[in-house]
């Protein structure tokens, strides 16, 4: 799904930063995969391109919920109706004759033979930032693999050549094993290229060497969104919010140094989805049990301005 947002969200990083719009999204649920068919990236207009080198039986990219899409810090699971994107067996390799012989076991590859070497980079559509600058990304994902050999890095396209721009830390495992800990990525800065651009892409490329030496999960992507700086500071320090717990099962609790006016939920597509006009001071306590799991901006309307930033609802 991609949104070019008509009005300006601004997410609030720390005191006296820059603020950001996010105008561009990805959460591969646009068109919905029969369970247990494993898709092909191309169902939402994503495009599978080999580096060369590959195996017989190189593992593939897929979309689907067989790795589900989980709010940091979850455990991956699989089956939830949260497509993502991910790397995976096919039917023909070693690991599939036993784990799952239609290929797509979620976030699990084979590394068992020269047959299942993979060297293959998952490419966006084009993403038009004309009017967009100070370019950020931010996703949520799950990696391990066997160190360099098996791993995942982030490319950026400037509408002429790609370049390798993020190693990608692998992800926590420890009581998620084996399918690790969702974790958020930190923002990954797009060089300057692209600003103003209307022909960026972004990519991810997966490689595994065949060695037999392989750790679970390979790699998954989920709820990726492009923001640019706006460069306008509204929040003064004395109108700081403070939102707790986040993420929230349905009730949390916002704390404002000035007095409410009102809260509003966005979700990603600009709606909003729960509004309370409130009228006290300091603290209150907002339910929004009803709403949908997901990544939304709350927006807390006071005297002085509004803040907004992100509140996960998992």
């Amino acid at each position: 799904m991609k949104l070019k947002f008509t009005y300006l969200i601004i997410l609030f990083f720390s005191i006296g930063s820059m603020n950001a719009q996010v105008f561009w999204t990805e959460d591969f649920d646009g068109t919905a995969c029969a369970a247990g068919s494993g898709c092909d990236p191309s169902i939402v207009s994503w495009t599978i391109v080999s580096q060369g080198g590959e195996g017989a039986n190189a593992n593939q990219w897929y979309v689907s919920d067989t790795e589900s899409g989980v709010a940091p810090p979850g455990c991956g699971v699989g089956g939830t109706g949260d497509q993502t994107l991910h790397i995976s067996n096919v039917s023909t390799s070693t690991t599939a004759v036993v784990l799952c012989p239609t290929g797509d076991c979620g976030a699990n590859y084979d590394d068992a033979t020269a047959a299942e070497i993979t060297n293959t980079r998952i490419e966006s559509p084009t993403i038009n930032c004309t009017g967009e600058s100070g370019i950020a990304v931010d996703f949520n994902y799950i990696e391990n693999g066997d160190g360099a050999n098996d791993d995942c890095s982030f490319w950026y396209y400037d509408g002429a050549t790609w370049a390798n721009i993020d190693a990608m830390a692998k992800t926590p495992t420890g009581t998620c094993d084996p399918q690790g800990q969702w974790t958020a990525i930190a923002s990954i800065n797009l060089p300057a290229s692209a600003d103003n651009n209307p022909n960026v892409k972004i990519g991810f490329l997966w490689v595994n060497n065949g060695d037999l030496t392989a750790t679970d999960p390979a790699i998954a992507i989920n709820d990726i969104s492009l923001s640019s700086t706006v460069g306008i500071d509204q929040v003064e320090k004395d109108n700081l919010v403070t939102v707790f717990p986040n993420p929230t099962s349905g009730i949390f609790t916002i704390v404002n140094e000035k007095s409410f006016d009102k809260v509003q939920l966005v979700d990603i597509s600009g709606k909003v989805v729960f509004e309370n006009n409130i009228k006290t001071t300091k603290k209150t306590t907002i339910n929004i049990s009803e709403v949908s799991n997901g990544i939304y901006f709350l927006k807390v309307f006071g005297k002085d301005g509004v803040s907004i930033q992100k509140l996960t609802k998992e």
